[in-house]
């Protein structure tokens, strides 16, 4: 787990951002949205044999983020070369699809 010093001043898309490099030594890792996402909704999926990606306090700041600016990062299928912030009504299904497509759920 990689604790990540709480910053006021980051929006969802900055947070997640930093846990991709610290994470992954990335700026936005492959399927970043989702692995981020296993954690805030407590979904019991792995990644490199390892239970938890993050810590409480960030998983917790995630989720705060999120409901605050009323939807999750994705990139969403069209030209944007950034992830956009959209609604929880289309996150959802596309991460229930991403489950699906790795075998879960």
């Amino acid at each position: 787990m990689i604790p990540i010093e709480y910053d006021e001043t980051l929006d969802l898309y900055d947070l997640m951002v930093v846990l991709s490099e610290e994470l992954f030594g990335a700026g936005w890792m492959q399927d970043l949205e989702y692995r981020l996402w296993v954690e805030v909704a407590g979904d019991p999926y792995r990644f490199d044999n390892r239970d938890h990606l993050l810590d409480q306090a960030s998983i917790d700041w995630l989720k705060k983020l999120s409901d605050t600016e009323g939807g999750w990062m994705s990139y969403t299928g069209d030209s944007s070369p950034e992830p956009a912030l959209i609604s929880m009504e289309t996150w959802l299904p596309m991460y229930k699809a991403w489950l699906q497509k790795k075998g879960r759920k």
